[in-house]
């Protein structure tokens, strides 16, 4: 109960107020609970109990070290985005004789929307492997030939993007009846035809999904490993490894070098050399009102760089370098090499 008090008159809540300044006290501010958390160890299993039925609920996956030490103490800019990363896109990507669809989500999210197509066009699977990424469709028929039987194998694995995923397919196709005849899968479809069409069918739907916020948390590690990794060794300047073949590796890094800043001067695929511009859009450092009233007609500044792409037993390296290979320091080569990973495609 507040007792009002006439002072002067005005009225003063002086029991209230000091009620309020009291209630702070009595209420402990949890928020920093959770710092004060401790590991629970494993749970252990008597002798002669099958330990694969324990295991961790939320696996927490390593995290490569891809950053490098500043040359100052200033805080660094953010990572630059690839130019596609604010909306999706779904397309169909052709490289000399194969083709596959592209969408700028990872993995996980791809999966269930994929198996969700499938299951909507009345298509079951015979064979799911979320870690290797494989499904395998059962027998089917198409309405203009049932003469024929016809499967495929889908693989869904990382893209050379970040982020994104490329969704392959095999096709296989035998006389009606003869079905238990089929052979192991091959590299190659057996027809072509058949394969645009099924490919057809799954990048309209992606495109049209709307279901495209769902997650499969069984499908984290979907795929194997990323296609492509920035590595930071300690003692040399960082590159970035595409574990591709080295024509397909020189194709996607010719593509991002016409992207993101980067423009080509002279090219040689034999030696594995590339001539770029580099043109820094950005201010490194934050202009004052009268510089950025009077020197905003000044060119950005181009800066010449070599890009060096390496067959290795790994894949490909590729680095980046002075325009007389001179070494640019880990965090200038860190710097432009994110800026060729977020656009490699």
């Amino acid at each position: 109960m507040v007792r009002l008090i006439r002072v002067g008159g005005c009225l003063s809540a002086v029991l209230g107020s000091l009620i309020l300044a009291g209630c702070g006290d009595m209420i402990r501010d949890r928020s920093d609970d959770y710092l004060l958390s401790e590991e629970t160890p494993p749970m252990v299993l008597p002798d002669g109990v099958d330990q694969s039925v324990i295991g961790q609920i939320y696996v927490i996956p390593a995290i490569a070290n891809t950053e490098v030490e500043g040359e100052d103490n200033s805080v660094p800019r953010p990572r630059p985005l690839s130019e596609t990363r604010f909306e999706e896109t779904v397309k169909i990507q052709t490289y000399q004789d194969k083709s596959w669809v592209l969408i700028n989500r990872p993995p996980e999210e791809v999966w269930p929307r994929v198996r969700n197509i499938l299951s909507r066009n009345g298509i079951p699977t015979t064979n799911v492997d979320a870690v290797s990424g494989l499904m395998d469709t059962s027998w089917v028929q198409f309405r203009d030939d049932e003469s024929l039987s016809h499967r495929f194998r889908l693989t869904i694995e990382p893209a050379v993007q970040v982020n994104s995923t490329e969704v392959k397919l095999v096709h296989m196709q035998l006389p009606t009846g003869a079905e238990d005849d089929a052979k192991a899968w091959s590299v190659d479809s057996e027809d072509p035809v058949r394969e645009k069409q099924m490919l057809d069918i799954i990048a309209n739907m992606l495109a049209s999904d709307i279901s495209s916020g769902t997650i499969s948390l069984l499908a984290q590690s979907i795929g194997g490993e990323p296609k492509v990794e920035l590595v930071t060794p300690q003692v040399a300047d960082p590159y970035l490894q595409i574990k591709l073949n080295y024509d397909r590796s020189w194709a996607s890094v010719i593509y991002s070098l016409s992207r993101g800043g980067f423009s080509v001067k002279d090219q040689n695929k034999s030696e594995g050399v590339v001539y770029v511009d580099f043109t820094q859009f950005e201010q490194e450092e934050p202009e004052g009102f009268w510089s950025g009233l009077f020197g905003g007609d000044d060119e950005p500044e181009k800066e010449p760089y070599l890009v060096m792409v390496k067959i290795v037993d790994q894949g490909v390296e590729v680095r980046i370098a002075g325009e007389q290979r001179e070494s640019l320091g880990s965090s200038r080569s860190a710097k432009l090499l994110k800026i060729i990973r977020n656009n490699l495609s």
